[in-house]
Parts: C-alpha cells; sequence; structure tokens
C-alpha cells in the first residue's frame, strides 16, 4: 500500500478530523508532503462520490454517504486505484527527480510500469525532459546497456535540480514528496536536523530558510551518497568573512554527517556554506562587511533604477520613500549573490504570491530590465515574488488607532509584510507583534491573529501570513463586520474582438484608440505601452498580456480587453486575450486592490467562457458578472 492510499485509510477510519500536523507525524513525513498527497486524493474521492473538508483550527475530514466510504474503503483494500493515473506533469518531475538524482541505469519501461502509462507515453515525455534539460546546459542521454542517464557537469545537475523544485511548486507538486517517495530520501529528518540546529544555536533562521536549506542539505546529502560530488574552488574568502558562524556551521556539517555515517568533503561543505551565508546577507552585520561592498553597490543600482522605473508607471513616489529603497536593497543582496554564484531560490510562496498580489506581480516584473542593464540576466518569478511583497508593502503608509494582537512564526520579513498590509486595510486598528508565550501582551489586546494555532482562552482568528482577499474579508467580519465593495473602471467601448489576423502592435493601436476616444489616455499613451513592453514580460501565462503604459499619459483609469479569435505570438508564446491598464495618477495605488481582474484572469473556467463569446456585448456582459462575483 503506497503513501497516498494509507492516507486514504486514515482518513476514512478516523472518527474525527485530523490535522496536517498529525497526518505528517502518522505517516512519518513533511507536512508539505501531506498537503501534497492531500491534493492528489481529492479527484480520486470526487469519483467516489466524496469530497474531502479543510477547516482551520480543525483539520482535514472525508465528507460523504456512509455507504459510498465504505465502498472507497473496500475498493482501497482490493486495488490501488490512487495510483493509475498521474498527470503530465507529475510524470515529468518523476522521471526528472529520478534521472537527475537517482541510479545510473534507468530505463523507459521503468517509468511505463511506475506510472500506469504506455511506452510510447513515456517517450513523448522524455521529449519533453530532453529540452527541459537543455535549457539547463545538460543532455539526456539513452544507451542500451546504461539507460536513461543526465550528461552534464555536476554544478548544473545541482542548479537543475533547484529550477525542477520551483517548476513542480508552480504545478502545486512538491519536490520533497518526489524526494521521499521515489529516491527513499528522509527529507523531515533532514530539515529535523537544521531545524534543531537552527534553535540550539540561535542561527535566526525563519520557517521558510531552514526549509530552503534543508532541501540543499538533502540534494547534498543524496549526490555523497551516490559519489556525485562537487568539484567546487575552496570558498576561503566566504569563511573568512562569516568566522563568526564557523563553529556552528562545522557543528551542523558534523550533525549531517553522523546522519549519513560518511565524512562531508570540503567542497560539499563549501555548497553548503554559500547557501547559508545567502540567507544572512540583508542582516545589519553583514552588510557593513567588505567583501559585500561589490554586491551592495550592484544591489543599490539595480534598485534606484527600478523605482525610477517603477515611478514612471504607477505614481507611488517611491524615490522619496527610504524605507522602501533600504528594504528593497537588504532583499536584493542574496539576490545578487544567488546570480552570482548561479544559486536557484526556492520559493513555497510563488503560486500564493502571483495569485494574491497579482497587481504587485505584474509590476514587480518590470525589475528584470533593471536585472538586465546591470547583471546582462533576467531573474525568476520566484525571485520577483518576493520583490512583489516590497511593492504591496510600500503601497500605503500604516496608520495606527486601536489594538490587535498578531502572532506570526515565518521570520522578521513576512511578519512586518503581514503587519504592513493589515494596517492598510485596518486603519483604526494597532497590530501589536507577539510571541504566543507573550501572555501579558495578549490579554492586553481585545483580538487576535495568529498565523498558527494557538492554544488561548481569548477569541483569535488563524491567517494566512501572506494575507489573501479571503483573509481580508475573514478579519473584517472577525472586527467589524462589514466588508467592502470593489468597483471596475470598463465599458462596451473598450471590449473588443478580432475575427480576423492582426499582431501586436496593431492589436496595442486598437485598444489605444478606444482609450482615446471615451477620452482615458493622451496620444502618448501608445509609446508608454510599447516602451513598458521592452521592460518585462507582460505574459501572465494561458495565451494572456496583462499590459499597461505610464501614468503621465493617462486622464481617468479605464481597461480594455482585446479578443483574438486567431492567436498571435507575442513574446515568448500565443496570445489570443489581451487586457490593458490604463491607470490615472491618483489611482495609482489602486492597481494592485484590483482583485476582481486578477482572480478573473485566474479563472480557467472564465477564461473559457470569455474564448466562446462571438460578439463585443457577449463579452462585456462575462466581463461585468466576472467583476461582480470576484469582488
Amino acid at each position: 500500500m503506497n503513501r497516498q492510499e494509507e492516507l486514504i485509510r486514515i482518513l476514512l477510519k478516523s472518527e474525527k478530523p485530523l490535522t496536517t500536523t498529525e497526518l505528517a507525524e502518522m505517516l512519518d513525513v513533511s507536512s508539505r508532503t501531506i498537503r501534497s498527497d492531500l491534493e492528489k486524493i481529492e479527484t480520486e474521492l470526487l469519483v467516489h462520490h466524496l469530497c474531502l473538508e479543510k477547516k482551520p483550527h480543525v483539520g482535514v475530514w472525508i465528507q460523504g454517504a456512509k455507504e459510498d466510504k465504505v465502498a472507497l474503503f473496500l475498493n482501497e483494500a482490493q486495488q490501488n486505484s490512487t495510483v493509475n493515473t498521474y498527470s503530465k506533469e507529475y510524470r515529468i518531475g518523476c522521471i526528472l527527480v529520478q534521472i537527475l538524482l537517482g541510479n545510473s541505469k534507468i530505463y523507459p519501461d521503468k517509468f511505463a510500469d511506475e506510472l500506469y502509462v504506455s511506452r510510447s507515453t513515456i517517450e513523448k515525455d522524455l521529449s519533453v525532459v530532453a529540452r527541459w534539460l537543455k535549457k539547463h546546459q545538460l543532455e539526456l542521454s539513452k544507451n542500451a546497456n546504461n539507460g536513461l542517464y543526465v550528461k552534464g557537469s555536476e554544478e548544473n545537475i545541482r542548479n537543475a535540480v533547484g529550477s525542477l523544485a520551483n517548476d513542480l511548486n508552480t504545478w502545486n507538486l512538491s519536490i520533497e514528496s518526489f524526494l521521499e517517495t521515489y529516491l527513499n530520501v528522509d527529507f523531515k529528518k533532514i530539515e529535523d536536523i537544521v531545524s534543531e540546529w537552527n534553535e540550539k544555536y540561535g542561527m535566526n533562521l525563519n520557517e521558510m530558510n531552514i526549509n530552503n536549506l534543508a532541501f540543499h542539505a538533502s540534494i547534498m546529502v543524496i549526490r555523497i551518497l551516490k559519489n556525485k560530488e562537487l568539484e567546487m574552488l575552496d570558498c576561503d574568502e566566504l569563511q573568512e568573512e562569516s568566522h563568526s558562524y564557523k563553529k556552528e556551521f562545522e557543528q551542523l556539517i558534523y550533525e549531517l554527517s553522523e546522519y549519513i555515517h560518511c565524512d562531508i568533503p570540503k567542497a560539499e561543505s563549501n555548497y553548503l556554506l554559500m547557501h547559508l551565508f545567502g540567507m544572512y546577507l540583508n542582516e545589519p552585520a553583514f552588510i557593513k562587511n567588505d567583501f559585500l561592498s561589490d554586491l551592495r553597490t550592484l544591489a543599490e543600482n539595480i534598485s534606484d533604477d527600478f523605482i525610477c522605473n517603477l515611478d514612471k508607471i504607477v505614481a507611488l513616489n517611491l524615490k522619496q520613500n527610504k524605507m522602501f529603497k533600504q528594504s528593497l536593497v537588504l532583499h536584493l543582496l542574496p539576490t545578487v549573490y544567488r546570480l552570482k554564484y548561479g544559486f536557484n531560490l526556492y520559493n513555497p510562496l510563488l503560486g500564493e504570491i502571483k495569485t494574491n498580489y497579482a497587481g504587485s506581480f505584474l509590476l514587480a516584473k518590470i525589475i528584470n530590465s533593471s536585472f538586465e542593464k546591470f547583471l546582462n540576466v533576467t531573474v525568476s518569478e520566484e525571485e520577483i515574488a518576493y520583490v512583489a511583497l516590497h511593492i504591496s508593502l510600500a503601497v500605503n503608509q500604516p496608520m495606527e488607532k486601536q489594538q490587535v494582537a498578531i502572532v506570526c512564526t515565518m521570520g522578521v520579513g513576512v511578519s512586518r509584510f503581514l503587519s504592513v498590509k493589515l494596517q492598510e486595510n485596518f486603519p483604526n486598528v494597532t497590530f501589536i507583534h507577539c510571541s504566543s508565550e507573550d501572555s501579558q501582551a495578549i490579554e492586553n489586546c481585545n483580538y487576535i491573529l495568529s498565523t498558527v494555532k494557538l492554544s488561548v482562552s481569548k477569541p483569535y482568528l488563524q491567517i494566512n501570513p501572506l494575507l489573501n482577499e479571503t483573509d481580508i474579508q475573514r478579519i473584517r467580519t472577525f472586527i467589524y463586520g462589514n466588508p467592502t465593495v470593489n468597483k471596475n473602471n470598463f465599458s462596451l467601448q473598450t471590449v473588443m474582438i478580432e475575427h480576423g489576423y492582426t499582431d501586436r502592435l496593431t492589436v496595442l493601436q486598437e485598444m489605444t484608440k478606444r482609450l482615446q476616444l471615451c477620452g482615458a489616455v493622451t496620444p502618448y499613451f501608445l509609446e508608454s505601452v510599447l516602451k513598458r513592453e521592452t521592460m518585462g514580460s507582460t505574459e501572465v501565462g494561458n495565451g494572456i498580456i496583462l499590459t499597461h503604459g505610464f501614468h503621465e499619459a493617462v486622464k481617468r483609469t479605464q481597461i480594455a480587453f482585446y479578443k483574438l479569435d486567431n492567436p498571435i505570438f507575442w513574446n515568448t508564446q500565443k496570445v489570443n486575450f489581451v487586457v490593458l491598464l490604463a491607470v490615472a495618477k491618483v489611482d495609482a495605488k489602486n492597481v494592485m486592490q484590483m482583485s476582481w481582474l486578477y482572480k478573473t484572469l485566474n479563472s480557467e473556467s472564465i477564461i473559457e467562457q470569455v474564448h466562446k463569446c462571438s460578439c463585443e456585448k457577449e463579452l462585456y456582459e462575462l466581463l461585468i458578472n466576472a467583476s461582480k462575483n470576484n469582488e
């Protein structure tokens, strides 16, 4: 019986809801793996007329008729019903994990048997895998004697694994789950080693950095045990500069070597040290270091250029916001460091940030033009997502008036972001940060908001640390019981459908012409839109473009929509739906609060209806309904 079958069995037999932590302990895996497994079994449950219920503070359980539960239980006992269908993304992830990190002799037939598909399906998947590897300077080789294996440097393989972790994350899959399922890697144990070391020696790593360090330590352990070690230059400069952590780091290496029962080579120790070092670059003690002078200069130049470009598009007056620039430079130091050494960032919050802070993410993508200017590279969406949080944080200055306790265990950066977002949405409240142990501070507050489960007598609300729209409404109901309403700015005149063939420039010209006719923009607007297109990608996926011009060319805020019956090639993908924002200076801060628009563009069902619209009035009415339903 595999882990997902066992998970279903446990939930069916349980007489009460179980938390992800409890399930993780029962199955001896991480909570992240459990969350990934729960997503996979939801479809299986629906087939059996059952549904997976999840409730904060309560847990997870299977909802449905008793006879359906009995039928599923008997079915699970008789056959492997949860593993006989896998998505293409899952198959690609499974193949990549095993050929990058697994045994040297792996044959296509093994994947066909393992994933319950035909040999021809696996051959098609391998073509996708080969193209993916090529993007990472690696080559997929096939040999009758040795099977499938990857050609390339160990450094490129490590970087590719980091990219794979991010790709799996965007597909709602967890690399930790793949490591545990297919390579028998006890990720939870390695994470526990790192977490206990962090607590014992007061290293002050937040939960996300602990997870990242554990991930890199896991990859290091896998490669050492397979005699696939790195051949890196000694990082004497790094070791000298990190002298204050030298003993503590040596202890971590010792504990990891004890766990795998073999010595960890110097090159591998340096590999892990470099990742750890990058996690401390935004601390004041490091910023004063001479070693970082070049990195700091680059970070400051990129920050200044980005802020200048950002202020041209959205009038946030960030040039005068010293706190924003200071926090951005602190954030960019590790980013520049990672780019310099070719490291990938694993960002488990990417999906949530893109969904819940889509406006900020759209603006943050402009930073790529600054990175291309100073480093001749583009940054990944994982890096851009964190920049989006800084932008969102800078939108409004907080106003403090009454008192609510905040308990957040996700680190200083996320805590500060949460605080500012709360103050932005609830200006009549003073939010006080305190630990779950600080009973006196909690007692002095009327309400408690927490990112973790608490054992307190006072009423409290558990929220997402990134504070999505649902959380904002829940908090408003919790405190005031008075939700707000968002408004849209578009008309039938700015909704267009092209039944014939066209090109990118013509589309933007036609959209600008409509915006001019309704008095929303000046003649300069088209030029500003074209300039924005050179500053970073405006492709948001699924054939959608979300672009905008500079606020100086906007008289009043308006949105234009353009549907294409015949897709056109934009930058890197084919596009059939274009959204153009014209945001006036007075509405600059509201561009990141158009939640209905971002939810609409992220809704596969609504976009599918958009493609079916045959006339402009039909499309206009669909968008009007979407704006009301997604407020």
